[in-house]
C-alpha cells in the first residue's frame, strides 16, 4: 500500500504517494518514472494489431458458437478495448471521464485568452491611420460571418467594447474583458424591440422607454446591434484573462508611443 499523509490528501484532494526522498539516485529515479509517464507515447501499430490478434485467438470457440452476432461483436469490442487500454496504462476513471464529457482539469478560477493587440491598434489608428500594422507589429483579425438578412457582417471584440451599451460606457476594458457576456436575442426580445421601434408615440415617451428596454443591446454602429445583447455578470463571475499576442511593451525601452497608448 502506498503511503500517505492526511494534510496533503485533504490539501489536493486526491491520491496521493508520499515518498521521502534522502539521496540523489532516488530523486534521479522519480524524475525519470514522472516524465515517462506524462509522456508517454502512443501504442505502435503492430502492437495495436498484435492485441487485437491476441483477443480473437482467445476467443475462437465463443465467436464459432450459437451466440447472435450483435452479442458476438459486442463482447470482441469490449474485450479490445479493454486489451488497448491496459496496454496504454489508461486508467478507468480517467477513460470514462472522457466519455461522459467531464473535464480533465479543474481551476478555482475561468481563464479566457486576449488579444490585447487588436485594442492597441484601434486605440492608436487616430494618429496612424496607415502605418498602424507596423508600430504594433500586428494585424487584426475579424471573424465573418452571414447575419439574418443574408449579408456577410464582420465581428470583432473590439467591436463589443467601442460600440458598447450606454450604461457601460464608464466600465474601463479589463473589468469588460472580464465581466462582459454577450448572447444572442431570444426571439420574443427581437419582437419586442421591433415593436419599440414601431410605436408612434410622442418623442420624449419613446425616449424614456427605449432607456429601459435597450440598456443591454449594443449601439446602432455595432453590426451585430439587432440580433445580440450584452450584459456585466457580478464580480465573483467574471474570467481571468489571458493576455496573448507577446509581451507587452516595456516602459525603459522601444517605442514610447505604443507603451503609453497599451497602458
Amino acid at each position: 500500500m502506498n503511503t500517505f499523509t492526511s494534510l496533503l490528501t485533504y490539501l489536493i484532494r486526491c491520491n496521493s504517494d508520499v515518498t521521502s526522498l534522502l539521496s540523489g539516485t532516488a530523486i534521479k529515479a522519480v524524475i525519470s518514472y514522472v516524465t515517462d509517464y506524462i509522456t508517454k507515447s502512443p501504442l505502435k501499430t503492430y502492437t495495436i494489431f498484435d492485441a487485437v490478434r491476441s483477443i480473437f485467438d482467445k476467443n475462437s470457440e465463443f465467436l464459432n458458437g450459437s451466440s447472435s452476432q450483435k452479442e458476438k461483436a459486442r463482447l470482441i469490442l469490449t474485450k479490445i478495448v479493454n486489451s488497448l487500454t491496459g496496454k496504454m496504462e489508461i486508467g478507468a476513471p480517467m477513460a470514462c471521464a472522457y466519455l461522459l464529457g467531464h473535464k480533465d482539469h479543474y481551476t478555482s478560477h475561468r481563464f479566457e485568452p486576449f488579444s490585447w493587440k487588436s485594442f492597441v491598434r484601434e486605440a492608436m489608428r487616430p494618429w496612424h491611420p496607415d502605418n498602424n500594422d507596423n508600430i504594433v507589429g500586428f494585424t487584426d483579425k475579424v471573424t465573418v460571418r452571414k447575419s439574418e438578412d443574408g449579408k456577410y457582417i464582420g465581428i470583432s471584440p473590439v467591436f463589443d467594447y467601442i460600440y458598447r451599451p450606454k450604461i457601460y460606457e464608464d466600465v474601463n476594458l479589463y473589468d469588460w474583458i472580464r465581466r462582459s457576456r454577450k448572447k444572442a436575442m431570444s426571439k420574443k426580445r427581437k419582437e419586442e424591440l421591433k415593436e419599440l421601434q414601431n410605436e408612434e408615440e410622442n418623442e420624449r415617451n419613446i425616449h424614456i422607454k427605449d432607456e429601459e428596454d435597450n440598456d443591454t443591446q449594443f449601439a446602432a454602429e455595432h453590426p451585430q446591434s439587432k440580433t445580440h445583447e450584452v450584459k456585466l455578470v457580478k464580480e465573483k463571475f467574471g474570467v481571468v484573462p489571458n493576455f496573448i499576442g507577446g509581451q507587452p511593451p516595456r516602459k525603459d525601452q522601444g517605442n514610447r508611443e505604443y507603451y503609453c497608448a497599451t497602458m
